[in-house]
């Protein structure tokens, strides 16, 4: 098949990443048949973020207002990182719970989806960990608002998850943090990369962009955003003044 794909759509959730299906990324610089008047007409477009993207560029076409942009698909992690961590955010019957195996390298995030679905228990939480071979002193930060689930999950799988810190401001701050960083998900990400392409900001009454995303495609997001504050941000806690305390004769 052959198309340019102004959004996402079915061949996203069902072909591509699947080992039987071969994406091939061709665009009009692959054409030897264009005549230079069709090449530069092409190339009068690039102005226009959105169309150059899809028919300039090949990529699949986005909406707008997005919060993420820096990022791209890739086979896999790479296999020298400086730093690997993991992260979840729990969901259940109505939301998907996402685990996410992350690493530092090259000053650049690799992210690979564990899992992202719905219904899941703690346990299969845990099970999720062990077939993918994290060991039990991995450092992983979850959801803070499930401070039960952390417990179950340290206490079955002999794991030492941790709660993430949150307060206001955190999730704009959190993805500031995550903004610093290319992002490079791997292909079997399907939630995450479904979510990097329709996670955006909210507008206000005239429609222009404010600084706070619309609460939804943001579930692995908010898994990653955890991680990143968590292990690589680069604030230092504040450090008081020592005070002696002593009898006053």
């Amino acid at each position: 098949m052959d198309y340019n794909p102004r959004s996402r759509f079915w061949v996203d959730e069902r072909l591509i990443g699947r080992e039987d299906v071969a994406l091939i990324h061709s665009t009009y610089n692959d054409n030897p048949f264009l005549s230079e008047r069709q090449r530069a007409e092409i190339e009068s477009y690039q102005s226009d973020a959105n169309w150059w993207r899809v028919y300039g560029l090949g990529e699949t076409g986005s909406v707008e207002g997005l919060v993420y942009t820096n990022w791209q698909i890739v086979q896999e992690l790479p296999q020298v990182f400086k730093r690997e961590f993991y992260c979840v955010d729990f969901g259940f019957t109505n939301d998907p719970t996402a685990v996410l195996r992350v690493r530092l390298s090259g000053g650049e995030l690799w992210v690979d989806e564990l899992t992202y679905q719905r219904g899941m228990l703690n346990a299969d939480i845990v099970q999720v960990l062990k077939d993918a071979g994290v060991p039990r002193n991995a450092e992983i930060v979850c959801d803070s608002a499930e401070q039960k689930s952390i417990a179950e999950i340290n206490n079955i799988g002999g794991y030492r998850a941790v709660a993430c810190t949150k307060g206001k401001g955190s999730i704009v701050a959190g993805i500031t943090s995550v903004q610093a960083y290319k992002l490079n998900v791997t292909q079997n990400s399907l939630g995450l990369i479904d979510e990097l392409r329709n996670y955006s900001w909210k507008r206000d009454t005239n429609g222009a962009y404010i600084n706070e995303p619309v609460d939804r495609y943001n579930h692995a997001l908010d898994a990653l955003r955890y991680g990143v504050t968590t292990y690589l941000s680069t604030a230092k806690p504040l450090t008081l003044p020592r005070v002696h305390i002593g009898r006053i004769c």
